[in-house]
């Protein structure tokens, strides 16, 4: 199990590549997590000291190891016999060390935008994405039905039948859980489940209210944790 980005405030992404491990290994499978787990003391407290764990942070420099993290990975997928890798984040090295050696290779998305790829290096990224796609050794793991649609809706070609929908926790999922089911009509209901960062614009949902309150009849909720959750 890969994880290319370990810190604080810690995300789905790191708490589900995390999580995946341990179930594994509990399990009584054999796993081998390689992250910045280090990063987070917390996460790094329920690591098993029986569970083999590599700490590689990817994004502790402005330019990316990817070189140095195909190294790590390929003597992991040798040493241990690996025989499926689970990719969360940055995907390209790990990706690259399957691909040679022919080991299925799960990415599990946590996000996709919709929009169209924008000047020379949104391009090329989307150029390597698609070979990712295009390769018969990938399956594809979305978090959300919505996730699962805009991949399929970004590239059309991708077998559907290579997408799988696995639903991410939250923090706070027994207060989500108790919410009613959405019904047609008002009140309307507003929602953002995620990390409290700005790159995730939470507080555009919170300008947004501002805008329709006392127009038009709505609840807000938020799910998440971070740093704009502070006053």
């Amino acid at each position: 199990v890969w994880s290319s980005y370990v810190a604080r405030p810690v995300g789905g992404q790191e708490r589900i590549a995390h999580e995946l491990a341990l179930q594994l290994h509990k399990r009584g499978h054999h796993v081998v997590l390689v992250g910045a787990y280090d990063n987070v003391d917390e996460l790094r407290r329920k690591i098993p000291p029986e569970m083999p764990y590599y700490f590689f942070d990817l994004h502790a420099r402005k330019i990316k190891p990817h070189l140095a993290a195909a190294r790590l990975l390929g003597r992991l997928l040798d040493e241990y016999q690996i025989e499926v890798l689970s990719a969360h984040g940055n995907i390209y090295a790990p990706f690259e060390v399957c691909r040679l050696r022919k080991i299925p290779f799960i990415w599990t998305i946590h996000g996709t935008s919709g929009r169209a790829p924008k000047g020379v290096i949104e391009r090329l990224k989307s150029a390597a994405v698609l070979r990712v796609l295009a390769s018969p050794l990938t399956q594809v793991a979305a978090i959300s039905q919505a996730n699962a649609r805009t991949i399929q809706h970004m590239h059309p070609k991708l077998d559907p039948r290579r997408i799988h929908v696995i639903h991410n926790g939250t923090t706070d999922e027994a207060a989500l859980a108790d919410l009613p089911l959405p019904a047609p009509g008002p009140p309307w209901r507003l929602g953002f489940v995620g990390r409290l960062v700005p790159l995730k614009r939470p507080l555009d949902l919170v300008a947004l209210a501002r805008v329709l309150d006392g127009v038009l009849d709505f609840s807000v909720h938020v799910f998440g944790d971070g740093p704009l959750l502070d006053p």
